[in-house]
């Protein structure tokens, strides 16, 4: 009885030190910032979705169609080290990954959208703030208009699911171009801004366009009629029942929805350089849109393209009307802030 005795705690022991050495994982963001070493590709024909690490330990990954329902059961792949790597998963579906290292967990996805017939379809989801939280992912959504997306595209949409669209452009451009969408969407919102509809530039050279489209962002937070439309999207966001997922977008995706995302991503506390640098990773996704019309005529690219210049005068003008880019936000677009990052943070 003795010697029984001393092997069950011998077991006991063993049972306690494996699950103290190799706890199960939980969905999150923990320890070290391991998502700026690993994320998430789809090529924009095939849907087919790419792991692509720069890590130098062991790591797993685990896998589901939204972000609660990851499967920590059973990893996805596991690997070590570095390199691109194939994902099992359905090519016709959004989903979301928890990657975990010993360093650190992080949750990933895809941040631009694999839309055939899109360009600048991107998910707010994964930025750092200043203060170490997380933006949700699968919650905003950007986009350039929506008019050549293909049924593919839609039904991948259709399992985000997309419920709602913001659309900032004018009545004319909506009836030149008019959008499709998936079968999940519940409300089409117009909320149209006037500047930021490009077809009166169309005969400046590049210097006079350059001057234009830094007075055109300074209108889009002094105009009142171009604010309360950016007040109107907050109503939703801060209202996410039956509001979100929401994509809010223009015709290019880079200015009066640029804006639209800079005033996000500010009132969720990002650092101002890192505001930026999603602004002007519209110039990497747009410019096959737009390649056409640069080649016939070079003299237009800063009509379709974004320079920091641009942004940073309407962000300058927003300081200088407000005092502060917060203030703007809570007194001219009545957005909670606290509220709104515990709404989109994690």
């Amino acid at each position: 009885m003795k010697y029984f005795l001393i092997i069950i705690q011998f077991i006991v022991i063993a049972l306690l030190t494996s699950c103290k050495s190799s706890p199960k994982p939980e969905i999150g963001y923990k320890g070290a910032d391991v998502s700026v070493n690993a994320g998430i590709t789809r090529d924009k024909e095939t849907k087919q979705a790419t792991f692509v690490a720069s890590l130098s330990d062991k790591w797993e990954l685990y896998a589901g169609p939204s972000v609660d329902s990851i499967d920590l059961f059973k990893p996805l792949l596991t690997g070590n080290g570095s390199g691109d790597f194939t994902l099992d998963i359905p090519d016709d579906k959004r989903y979301y990954f928890e990657l975990v290292t010993p360093q650190g967990s992080a949750i990933l996805a895809e941040r631009h959208l694999p839309m055939s017939g899109g360009f600048n379809f991107r998910d707010l989801g994964g930025y750092k703030t200043k203060d170490n939280r997380y933006v949700k992912w699968g919650k905003i959504f950007r986009s350039d208009d929506l008019g050549t997306l293909t049924d593919t595209d839609l039904n991948y949409l259709s399992s985000v699911p997309l419920i709602n669209v913001v659309d900032f452009r004018s009545p004319e451009e909506i009836k030149e171009a008019p959008d499709k969408h998936p079968a999940s969407l519940h409300n089409d919102f117009q909320y149209s801004i006037t500047p930021g509809n490009l077809t009166g530039l169309m005969s400046l050279d590049s210097t006079q366009i350059d001057k234009a489209m830094m007075q055109m962002n300074e209108l889009l937070v002094s105009d009142s009629a171009a604010v309360e439309q950016y007040r109107k999207m907050f109503v939703l966001l801060q209202n996410p029942s039956g509001n979100i997922p929401l994509l809010y977008h223009c015709t290019a995706g880079k200015d009066r929805t640029g804006m639209a995302t800079a005033l996000i991503l500010y009132a969720l506390g990002l650092d101002e350089n890192d505001i930026m640098n999603d602004y002007l990773m519209s110039n990497k996704y747009i410019e096959a849109k737009f390649a056409t019309y640069i080649k016939a005529k070079p003299a237009l690219l800063s009509l379709f393209s974004v320079k920091k210049e641009f942004l940073q005068a309407g962000i300058d003008r927003i300081k200088k009307d407000n005092g502060t880019v917060e203030n703007f936000l809570t007194e001219k677009l009545n957005v909670d802030i606290p509220k709104f990052r515990e709404l989109y943070l994690y």
